[in-house]
């Protein structure tokens, strides 16, 4: 697939490789349940795993074949702390040729897609078409209903007042999980992601830590009402979920226990199992296997430089 406005999904990947086998799942999961996918599919890593990502996919590739060609990898430095790591997904505009790009899909290691990936992009397109107002906001799942949930570590840096909780609620805006979420492509979302990532580098340096890259989208986004749940919702994304319940044409996240990649491929994997959701996967008749481009001669790999102060914090 060329990347001339075609639509993306992406990852990241860091810090320990016990979270490698959940990327396997990963991307076993949309393998199987988009075997023809309108997107192309990048993976953040950290330079020390790179090599551990390719032989992980490799082997899920060469046992079945899909419908993609090539996976996009993006090298950065090696994450210090599962905190750091998350903080990688912000780095999204540092891809190459990422304008080429229309519609862009973000999914956390720690989750599987028992639906097609297809349809959010469509919905999606024609929803902006509609509501053209919405093109510069995030699309987003609520994980509370409470507004003064908003205060909770886990959405906050610990600065709100009673007036800002006034404003979540006239605005009916909600804390939200970080762990997937939708934009269109655009100089305006650039630039979001970019005061994001200064408010991070800012907060290191004052020693001010918080809750995972999830406490910075949150205060950011919400803040400007810079967020809208039209497509990525309850409907369609189920996080924490009963592992005693199958959630057909879903989205799951296993999400809890941070920074633990040995626990959530533990969790992962029994659920595979009690449901046996990669039987279908033996049925899947695609005529293309993956091809993992090269690193030597990407144009697509690249090396970002450790932008955060790299002093030793404990997080």
């Amino acid at each position: 697939m060329s990347c001339s406005k075609k639509n993306l999904v992406y990852t990241t990947i860091g810090h320990s490789k016990n979270y490698v086998p959940c990327l396997q799942h990963l991307f076993q999961s949309i393998f199987t349940f988009s075997p023809n996918p309108n997107f192309d599919l990048l993976i953040i890593c950290d330079e020390s795993l790179i090599y551990d990502v390719q032989s992980c996919l490799t082997k899920v590739c060469k046992s079945q074949k899909v419908h993609i060609e090539s996976i996009l990898f993006s090298i950065v430095p090696n994450a210090l702390t599962p905190m750091r790591s998350s903080m990688q997904k912000l780095r999204i505009f540092d891809i190459d040729n990422i304008h080429s790009y229309k519609n862009v899909l973000f999914i956390d290691l720690d989750v599987l897609c028992l639906c097609p990936l297809n349809p959010l992009f469509t919905n999606f397109e024609e929803l902006l078409e509609k509501h053209p107002e919405k093109l510069e906001r995030l699309q987003v799942c609520h994980e509370r209903t409470n507004y003064e949930d908003h205060k909770e570590i886990f959405w906050s840096m610990d600065s709100y007042s009673d007036q800002d909780i006034e404003y979540f609620k006239t605005n009916k805006i909600l804390p939200f999980n970080a762990g997937c979420f939708l934009f269109r492509v655009s100089k305006q979302m650039e630039e979001h992601f970019t005061n994001v990532r200064k408010m991070v580098i800012e907060s290191y340096k004052n020693r001010k830590l918080f809750f995972y890259e999830q406490a910075f989208m949150n205060v950011y986004f919400n803040s400007s009402n810079l967020i809208a749940y039209d497509i990525i919702n309850p409907l369609i994304y189920k996080m924490f979920p009963d592992l005693e319940e199958y959630y057909e044409g879903k989205i799951i996240h296993f999400c809890g226990t941070p920074g633990n990649g040995l626990v959530k491929f533990k969790t992962m994997e029994s659920y595979i199992n009690k449901h046996s959701i990669f039987k279908i996967f033996n049925n899947v008749k695609d005529s293309k296997s993956l091809t993992i481009l090269p690193l030597e001669t990407s144009k697509h790999v690249k090396k970002c430089k450790d932008e955060i102060p790299r002093r030793k914090i404990i997080l």
